[in-house]
């Protein structure tokens, strides 16, 4: 059956062919954990629209990880609240993979009353390359917290994110974003809206293309009326390791408030010439030259993950690659 999912808030002309994304997949019948299962309709941004769902309950006073397991062709929904009762960082690591071909559906739900706080989500999506995963963060980040949602894409076929924040005074909305693309189909729709004032909404983005994989990405920074002196940065760096991938993107600020701050941009292209002969005239070879800049790159927001495990499974990762 085909489906057409994450579509745009705003949409733009046709012939750019990103407004949406149309996969044809049959979704299977949605079993669900009785122990933890709610009945209560939702309906995520992605498109997806489900009549319960399994709900995670997990208060964030420590740092924790977290690995989901998906197996026997079943997929699950699931609702993570995360609550915090402290004012110091802590980070919620969350680590997906696939022991056969299934669907990953997760919807995470970040909208605790936040008060001063400082938090950190990781997901890692080690998938195999037949599992589909499609996951939504809803966010809301308000009274002078920071939040940051590293997303990470190493795994899975069709990987359909989206992401819907709204920050408030004096508080930043983040998400930071790595993927590889080898023979798969990713799309990335963002839309942060900054409502209220000296709001920070940032959404960065690296990624590396391969072998006929196929990627959208669209992002939207929404400066609402009355933001004033808010900020907004929207980047992404992607690499094409050869001429059979397909990198497209549309970076938008709407801007209903005069007094901001907003820029945006995209590059995307092989890797450096210059970087690779200088690398190489240092007395690298070609392959571990690429793999350096690559792990420059991947490291510019893997520096902001405290744990190490989550660092080294991108780096165990990048290792097989090359």
């Amino acid at each position: 059956m085909e489906y057409i999912l994450n579509e745009s808030a705003y949409k733009t002309t046709n012939g750019f062919k990103i407004n949406n994304i149309k996969v044809d997949i049959n979704i299977p019948q949605i079993t669900y954990d009785n122990k933890h299962t709610i009945t209560k309709k939702i309906t995520s941004k992605i498109g997806l629209t489900f009549d319960k769902y399994d709900e995670y309950k997990y208060t964030l006073d420590n740092d924790i990880t977290e690995t989901i397991e998906y197996s026997n062709s079943i997929g699950r929904v699931i609702n993570i609240i995360v609550d915090t009762n402290d004012n110091n960082k802590h980070e919620f690591n969350l680590i997906l993979k696939s022991l056969d071909d299934t669907e990953c559906f997760s919807y995470i739900k970040i909208d605790t009353n936040l008060n001063n706080k400082n938090i950190t989500i990781n997901v890692i999506n080690l998938l195999n390359n037949k599992t589909n995963s499609f996951i939504a963060y809803n966010t809301k980040v308000d009274n002078i917290s920071r939040l940051m949602i590293n997303h990470i894409d190493l795994g899975g076929y069709y990987c359909i994110n989206n992401l819907y924040s709204e920050v408030y005074d004096d508080s930043l909305s983040r998400i930071n974003t790595i993927y590889y693309g080898n023979n798969n189909v990713l799309d990335y729709n963002y839309h942060i809206k900054t409502i209220g004032k000296r709001g920070i909404a940032n959404i960065i983005t690296e990624g590396l293309l391969e072998n006929h994989a196929y990627k959208q990405h669209k992002g939207i920074i929404d400066f609402i009326e009355g933001c004033t002196h808010s900020e907004g940065i929207e980047k992404e760096n992607c690499v094409l390791l050869d001429d059979t991938s397909i990198s497209r993107s549309c970076p938008m600020l709407m801007c209903h408030e005069e007094d901001v701050e907003g820029e945006h941009g995209v590059s995307t292209g092989k890797i450096d010439d210059d970087k690779l002969f200088y690398l190489m005239s240092r007395g690298l070879d070609e392959l571990s030259a690429k793999k350096l800049i690559i792990q420059a790159n991947f490291g510019s927001i893997l520096k902001y993950i405290k744990s190490d495990e989550v660092k080294n499974m991108v780096y165990d990762y990048l290792d097989k690659i090359f």
